[in-house]
């Protein structure tokens, strides 16, 4: 990491050490920018399209990076020392990070291309909600939310239930024990059951 001389670039890698490190896309930065102003340097450096590319280049050009057309991964050896690294400083990365994916919910899965989407965002996810699994913040609510109810569109209905608890416990955290993002959730869950046939 010493051998980047891009401060821009080092807090994005930060940032990123709380996603899984496979197949990041480039886009959701960038659709999720307004989540990142607390960090100007990191900010105005993917704000602006030419500074953002220069930044993945040198990623890339030191191996840090294996960067492909619409995605980019992590070498795990580094992955794992980045988040080490970042320890002290986890909340604040994993608040920026919280909110880029928050930024990628979507409700609507009748294309495929809607479900690939939510397939490609689901390790990523539930990466920071192991990491982060400390933060009751409504952002990281409405992704626990939004796992079950994925896979729920996908008729994996198991795996939507593995996150029954700990999306409830969420809810209830950031928005209290009444009120309709609770109900929501109970009635998802019953949805779930009942396409089970229980």
């Amino acid at each position: 990491m010493q051998m980047i001389d891009n401060e821009a670039a080092q807090f994005f890698l930060n940032v990123c050490s709380n996603f899984a490190p496979n197949n990041i896309r480039y886009s959701w930065f960038k659709k999720g920018i307004s989540q990142l102003k607390s960090c100007a340097v990191l900010y105005d450096n993917i704000n602006d399209n030419a500074r953002y590319d220069k930044m993945i280049s040198d990623l890339a050009d030191y191996s840090l990076i294996r960067r492909d057309r619409d995605t980019f991964s992590i070498h795990h050896i580094l992955y794992e020392c980045i988040k080490r690294s970042c320890e002290s400083e986890k909340n604040i990365w994993a608040s920026l990070g919280i909110g880029i994916l928050w930024r990628q919910i979507f409700n609507k899965f009748t294309t495929q291309v809607a479900r690939n989407k939510f397939i490609q965002l689901a390790p990523h996810i539930d990466a920071i909600l192991i990491r982060c699994n400390d933060n009751i913040s409504k952002k990281m609510a409405r992704l626990s939310h939004f796992m079950m109810y994925g896979l729920e569109k996908l008729n994996k209905y198991q795996n939507a239930l593995a996150y029954e608890k700990e999306t409830i416990c969420r809810i209830k955290s950031a928005y209290g024990n009444y009120g309709e993002k609770l109900a929501s959730t109970y009635n998802l869950i019953g949805v779930i059951y009942m396409n089970m046939g229980n």
